[in-house]
């Protein structure tokens, strides 16, 4: 065998890519709450299971593997919730490879330090080295913080419940709790008799140009979008009242877009809108004058809770929840 056979790479000759992108593709889907991803939002962060792999074929000889073997042992090392037993063997395998040493591993452009951290996992000594500060910042508080400070996690816990605590000491007024109401059923249960908001979503308002009618306001939202994801789509759809020239709205749930009955998407644009009341064209002129004069205003359009679970978010539309003093739209 030459020099050059001896030392062939796993990764050169044999990787179960269907197995790894399969497990990929699973960790992106539901990340559990201890994913790295969760700590924060990095632009090119690369799937723990493929950097996992690819450092585990990169360290070890290729010669002396059997190819099904070897799918099923990736299978289970991949995983993000792998289990104890094939680390320590993916770790023994390693470290035999290397001599006895840990091997040490040097990723120059880190990034989200998916290569560096679970080249860690796999037990080699990691020095990872980026530029951009605010991937440095997540690489030391994944790679490093943990380490130094074992009982950091548990510290950042127990301050984030106290800021949590605090901040509705002083902002309970602002988020007045919801109690169920006509057509809101479905969004209470024995556990939970009310509930209380933690966000509400308001579009600017402008007086209709048309002079035929008394003045009423027009809602300058660009799109009703509330949630669109794959079997649960929710928008707003505007209820008008042309006796009282107001609009209001509502929340409809359905399984595709289409499955709505109204294209959500079909407001504003460039500042120019049609009055929902009349049918009277809004010009971008229009609203620029009256912002210009300071009379532009606003109005509610829905209010988001959390499910009864604590997982997900409810919508609630504007006029089936109490407004906070503070912040009523006049």
């Amino acid at each position: 065998m030459s020099e050059d056979e001896r030392d062939r790479r796993l990764i050169e000759d044999y990787l179960p890519i269907a197995t790894i992108n399969e497990l990929a593709q699973r960790e992106k889907i539901s990340r559990p709450g201890s994913h790295p991803s969760k700590l924060h939002l990095w632009w090119a962060r690369r799937p723990l299971a493929a950097a996992r792999a690819a450092v585990y074929a990169t360290l070890l000889a290729a010669n002396g593997h059997d190819p099904e073997e070897d799918a099923g042992l990736f299978a289970e090392l991949c995983r993000w919730d792998a289990s104890e037993t094939a680390l320590r063997r993916a770790r023994a395998e390693i470290l035999a490879a290397n001599g006895g040493r840990p091997p040490r591993v040097l990723d120059l452009f880190a990034g989200g330090g998916a290569i560096p951290l679970e080249a860690a996992r796999l037990g080699c000594e990691t020095t990872a080295v980026e530029l951009n500060p605010v991937a440095h910042l997540i690489e030391r508080c994944m790679l490093e913080y943990p380490q130094r400070f074992p009982g950091l996690a548990e510290d950042v816990r127990e301050w984030g419940h106290r800021w949590v605590a605090r901040a509705w000491e002083r902002l309970a007024d602002l988020y007045p709790p919801i109690e169920s109401g006509p057509g809101q059923q479905e969004l209470f249960d024995q556990k939970a008799k009310e509930r209380r908001p933690f966000g509400y979503l308001w579009t600017r308002t402008v007086r209709c140009p048309n002079p035929a009618l008394p003045e009423h306001r027009v809602p300058l939202v660009r799109q009703t979008w509330l949630a669109r994801k794959k079997g649960r789509y929710i928008a707003l759809r505007p209820v008008v009242d042309r006796g009282r020239l107001e609009v209001g709205w509502e929340a409809v749930e359905a399984d595709s877009p289409t499955g709505l009955g109204f294209d959500p998407g079909a407001w504003s644009k460039r500042g120019e809108a049609s009055c929902p009341i009349c049918g009277a064209m809004v010009s971008g002129d229009h609203v620029k004058a009256e912002g210009m004069a300071s009379r532009l205003g606003i109005a509610p359009l829905a209010a988001v809770v959390l499910k009864p679970s604590g997982r997900g978010r409810d919508y609630l539309a504007a006029g089936s929840y109490p407004l906070p003093d503070e912040a009523e739209c006049r």
